[in-house]
């Protein structure tokens, strides 16, 4: 596949190129670690973006075992663009910190960003490694499966194996929806089953519920209501895209917002990601809130809000079940927290009710003190991202410039600390080699690029 660049930005090919013709010879060497870039030499961040994508879509793929695929690198030694050394410190094992495998889920925020800049470059070379990824994918799943994409996290694609593999990942710690147009495109029919799937996973959890409703905690709460919420905001998108089928869709949303007292009962002891990811389901589709009676919408909305019909901010509703404690369920805290701002700022502009807008303006002077301090609390691109992203929409949406100011001080910051100018790649932690889309690097992807023209989110069915 020939790698397609645009002509203003032809300086990148002097980096590309060179590394390309010789990556056999680096990939063979103990490349050192890379020496500090001043700042200055930091390019803008619609080229610093793009030289990313075109490392990621055109070179950092699957040449591993026996088979040569499209699948993209889950994690990426950024000095030779392939996967880390697995050449072991001691013994015969690979370093604990290695990663062989790829990830669709992983990898979709990174897929609306090649979307966005093959729209702002008029170059195909990134939709081209969209369709090969994603028809490679399809072509190695076994026949008959419920779970076609993998959507479900239940396994990693083993690029030295060539085949998928269990994963010990699961589908609660699922915090934004797949980029469904994208996947639509490749394979409509797929599409469908990942969200047959989808509805008959949620159903079957809440048959397991109601057997024992005296004690919910004996099941995932958590992974009911991600369960829930991102089935229902996936229907409402699918209602909005398969116009001769919206009728069934739509029906099969609105009978999983349906909330008893059981339900408003446990919502406020969970986590504020989870409590998002519920605001987000019954507050971004105009189409599925018009279909609900006045009393409905408020019963939706319940669970934030107080008897004065204000959302509630009361700290201690976000303390999570027991249950939600284990590795497979925990959810970040602070990107929690960014994701609720965000859902909040959502549900302003559907509502117009003040009261969102303030709980949206209460996230925001914790990241201010977190942002002076000389350590900030966070470390991984994708929060970061999250940070530049509520701060630039907050901003955006109030016409407060100071925080949009705010926001491309941060972006400035992560350009020094993430981006590599010589190599032209983005890390994903501070004081790393590797870009690792565990660490939500797309999410960083994405939020400079909104800094820099349209939110690429605004057309997808991903959201912040």
């Amino acid at each position: 596949m020939s790698f397609c660049m645009p002509a203003p930005q032809r300086w990148i090919a002097s980096i590309i190129l060179p590394l390309a013709l010789c990556s056999e010879w680096i990939h063979s060497q103990e490349t050192p670690p890379i020496a500090p870039v001043s700042p200055d030499t930091l390019p803008s961040i619609q080229d610093a973006v793009e030289a990313h994508l075109g490392y990621v879509t055109d070179y950092c793929l699957d040449e591993y075992g026996k088979d040569d695929t499209g699948i993209w690198l889950g994690q990426i030694d950024i000095r030779t663009s392939k996967l880390p050394s697995l050449k072991p410190d001691t013994g015969s094992t690979p370093p604990a910190t290695a990663w062989t495998f790829g990830n669709l889920y992983l990898d979709q925020p990174t897929m609306v960003a090649a979307v966005e800049m093959g729209r702002r470059t008029g170059c195909k070379c990134y939709q081209d490694s969209i369709t090969r990824y994603l028809g490679d994918q399809l072509e190695r799943m076994l026949p008959g499966t419920s779970d076609p994409f993998q959507m479900l996290l239940s396994s990693d694609y083993d690029l030295i194996r060539d085949e998928f593999v269990s994963s010990d990942q699961s589908w609660t710690t699922w915090n934004y929806l797949p980029a469904w147009e994208i996947l639509a495109r490749e394979s409509p029919e797929s599409v469908r089953v990942c969200f047959n799937n989808l509805l008959n996973r949620t159903n079957a959890l809440h048959r397991k519920l109601n057997k024992n409703p005296q004690n919910p905690i004996s099941i995932s709460i958590t992974e009911l209501w991600m369960a829930r919420s991102i089935t229902v905001a996936s229907l409402s998108w699918m209602e909005n895209h398969f116009e001769e089928e919206s009728e069934s869709w739509r029906q099969k949303a609105l009978a999983l917002t349906q909330l008893s007292d059981i339900d408003l009962k446990i919502f406020k002891h969970l986590p504020a990601g989870v409590k998002a990811s519920w605001l987000n389901a019954v507050t971004s589709h105009p189409s599925l809130a018009s279909q609900l009676s006045e009393t409905q919408q408020r019963r939706l909305l319940a669970p934030f809000v107080h008897e004065t019909g204000v959302p509630s901010d009361d700290q201690s509703q976000n303390e999570p079940p027991p249950e939600s404690k284990t590795p497979s369920s925990k959810i970040s805290s602070i990107e929690g927290e960014l994701r609720y701002a965000e859902a909040c700022l959502t549900a302003w502009t559907q509502t117009k009710q003040l009261s969102w807008l303030e709980q949206a303006r209460s996230k925001l002077p914790p990241i201010e003190t977190s942002l002076k301090d000389p350590k900030p609390s966070f470390t991984t691109a994708g929060t970061y991202g999250r940070v530049i992203h509520f701060m630039n929409r907050y901003g955006q949406l109030t016409n407060e410039d100071r925080y949009q100011i705010l926001a491309r001080h941060v972006a400035d910051q992560a350009m020094q600390t993430f981006y590599e100018p010589r190599l032209g790649m983005f890390r994903s932690r501070s004081e790393s080699n590797l870009c690792d889309s565990r660490d939500g690097i797309g999410f960083l992807l994405l939020a400079l690029l909104a800094l820099d023209g349209d939110d690429p989110t605004v057309t997808s069915s991903l959201r912040f």
